[in-house]
């Protein structure tokens, strides 16, 4: 009897397979046209470096994330609108959402105490973060009525009657929104960098980041002259002096000098003014 031989079985090793995507290609039938896709910022997120687990961003109609003290930020996606959602108060203040899931309109949250929370919002976010203030930048007195004073914000020159609003609110603070009972409101459009009074003529005049000057008269509020001043760097400051006006611009390295003429008077949409000359500090 001979025994069967033994076989032995070799397998080959399987060849191995290199696949490249060359990214680089058009690939005009699969790739959207640039105008098809649009990305818009909505939110600037501070993430930490170290890994931690979960996921503090959820967005569906809505982006949500969470925050520190307890604070989640809801921004809509369609307006840009924000509200603020805080964990109710039987959670420790120093407590966060270390987890969230969202769908739909509501957003349910682990807490990293080990506690759950469920939010349900409306169909449309609002906006409850309160407007910045318009903030005041600039004041002045006018020069020959001691009573006169004159204050600007971003968009808004104000012209007050001191001894009006001590009468009218009695040495009462007062709110940027009552100012108008006790003084005059000049709106600018664009936003107002330098401003002073021109006595003379009984006006205002204003300069903008633009570099547009423009003369206001006191007695109807309304422009009676406009034009922007030709310059290098945005404009610094704005000062009246006797047969001129000086441009201050950056930061008030460089001063143009400006001759006033008939210009403001007979002229209000002239080409051009006259070349100013230039001094540089």
């Amino acid at each position: 009897m001979v025994a069967p031989r033994a076989r032995t079985l070799v397998r080959r090793a399987a060849q191995s397979q290199n696949i490249v995507f060359d990214v680089k290609q058009p690939l005009e039938e699969i790739q959207a046209p640039q105008d098809a896709v649009k990305s818009t910022a909505i939110a600037l997120v501070k993430v930490d470096s170290t890994f931690l687990p979960g996921t503090t961003i959820g967005a569906t109609q809505w982006v949500a994330y969470a925050m520190t003290k307890g604070r989640v930020r809801v921004i809509s996606r369609s307006s840009g609108d924000r509200t603020l959602l805080q964990l109710p108060a039987l959670f420790h203040p120093a407590t966060s959402v270390s987890d969230m899931s969202v769908h739909g309109n509501r957003l349910a949250g682990v807490t990293s105490d080990g506690g759950f929370v469920v939010w349900e919002l409306p169909p449309v976010i609002t906006d409850d973060v309160p407007p910045m203030p318009n903030l005041f930048m600039a004041v002045k007195w006018h020069p020959q009525q001691p009573d006169l004073v004159a204050v600007a914000s971003d968009t808004n020159l104000y012209l007050i009657n001191i001894a009006d609003a001590a009468h009218a609110f009695g040495g009462e603070p007062i709110s940027q929104g009552e100012l108008h009972r006790v003084g005059q409101i000049f709106s600018v459009p664009s936003p107002i960098v330098a401003f002073d009074f021109d006595v003379p003529r009984n006006a205002l005049a204003t300069i903008s980041e633009d570099s547009t000057l423009t003369m206001w008269n006191i007695r109807d509020k309304l422009p009676f002259w406009s034009h922007k001043i030709r310059g290098d760097d945005l404009p610094s400051s704005l000062t009246f002096v006797d047969g001129g006006v000086i441009v201050g611009r950056k930061k008030g390295t460089i001063f143009q000098l400006l001759p006033v003429n008939l210009t403001f008077e007979v002229s209000p949409l002239s080409p051009c003014l006259p070349v100013p000359v230039v001094v540089g500090g």
